[in-house]
Order: C-alpha cells, then sequence, then structure tokens
C-alpha cells in the first residue's frame, strides 16, 4: 500500500513539475498558466499544490510544453516581454534571473528600466494631466519621489494581464534601495532585500 501511494504521489508530482517553471510547476489550463507550489509530504514528494499565481495568455497563447505564456512584443514601443518569474524574487536576484533566461528563442533578456515598465501600464501616463511624478531613468534619487505625485492611484493595471502587482525595475535608489512599479498605484522604491515578480524585457 505504502508504495502504490508513492507511486500515486510521483505521478501527480511528475504532471505538474514541467519544464517551464523548473522549481515548482506551471501548466496550460484554457489559455491561461497556472503557477504552482507544493509542500513536501510523504517521503518528502510534494502532493500538495497550491495555485500561486495566474497569467492570462490571452492574443500571446499558453506554451503547453512550459506552461507558460509565450513571450509578448509591445506593437506601440517594440519591446519584447517574458512571462513572468514563477517565483518572487529580491533585487539581486532580479537582476541575475534576467540576464541567465532563455525564452521564446532569446537570450539577451534584462531586467526593464522604470520608463520601460511604465509603458505596461493600460493608463496613458504621458498625457494623464494628473501624473506629475518625476521618477524616470534619468532622475532615480530620492528627491524625484513624493507620495502625493507618484502614488495618485491613476493606474487602471497592466497590459499583461495577471495577478502580479508589483515589478521590480533595474533602477537603483542607491546600493540598499531600488524603484518598482507597483500596478493601480503608482511608483515606490523599497530595499532590495523585498520578494517582488520579475518580467524581463529585450
Amino acid at each position: 500500500m505504502k508504495k502504490y501511494v508513492l507511486l500515486l504521489c510521483l505521478v501527480f508530482s511528475a504532471v505538474f513539475l514541467t519544464a517551464g517553471c523548473s522549481q515548482e510547476g506551471c501548466e496550460c489550463q484554457n489559455g491561461t498558466s497556472m503557477h504552482w507550489t507544493g509542500d513536501p509530504d510523504y517521503d518528502g514528494v510534494k502532493t500538495r499544490y497550491i495555485l500561486m499565481d495566474i497569467e492570462h495568455c490571452e492574443e500571446r497563447g499558453c506554451n503547453e510544453s512550459t506552461g507558460k505564456c509565450n513571450i509578448w512584443k509591445d506593437p506601440v514601443t517594440g519591446l519584447t516581454w517574458s512571462s513572468v518569474s514563477e517565483w518572487r524574487k529580491e533585487w539581486d536576484d532580479a537582476v541575475s534571473y534576467c540576464k541567465k533566461l532563455s525564452e521564446g528563442g532569446y537570450s539577451d533578456w534584462r531586467l526593464p528600466t522604470i520608463d520601460e515598465l511604465k509603458t505596461l501600464s493600460e493608463t496613458d501616463l504621458e498625457s494623464d494631466p494628473d501624473w506629475e511624478c518625476n521618477v524616470s531613468d534619468s532622475c532615480t534619487s530620492y528627491d524625484c519621489w513624493n507620495r502625493e505625485n507618484c502614488l495618485p492611484e491613476l493606474f487602471q493595471g497592466a497590459k499583461i494581464r495577471s495577478m502580479v502587482n508589483d515589478l521590480w525595475s533595474s533602477n537603483e535608489v542607491d546600493s540598499m534601495h531600488a524603484w518598482y512599479l507597483y500596478f493601480y498605484e503608482g511608483i515606490e522604491y523599497s530595499g532590495k532585500e523585498w520578494i517582488r515578480d520579475v518580467r524581463c524585457v529585450r
């Protein structure tokens, strides 16, 4: 009986631990990428899976071999975006993750700048009279930010739909802090030791 249960656990794990999410698991369900994680259970086999993230692939399509959404090229900016990372990461790990990423036939990915992240917002910030935040690729010091202007809650979400709310940028405030884009609110900074989602660009 014990061997039978263990065999079932191994089969269950194999279904979810696809090539796309190496640490845990991803799978395509009705054109949506479902990211999973699990806890060690019987004899160390991961049997209890908890949904951690959902990314809606929509017109990009879901890659059945990886369980992740295909990469997406923004027709407006020309930037190509990776699928979201299966794990939230500290800033240093986010930089390294993008440098090592190989996806969609490309290996020249990098962590996006704050100006590039702004283009993912469904809100047209450049033409919005209420958007007065000075944080940009050319202005990354603390003096460029204030709560009233940079967190006006103007954002309506992202062009790429997912459960992701915050994405690291490559722009540093100083050696200990970096900027990130918080969808539905605006631009904020935090310590690099905080974990956030990662979407790479090329």
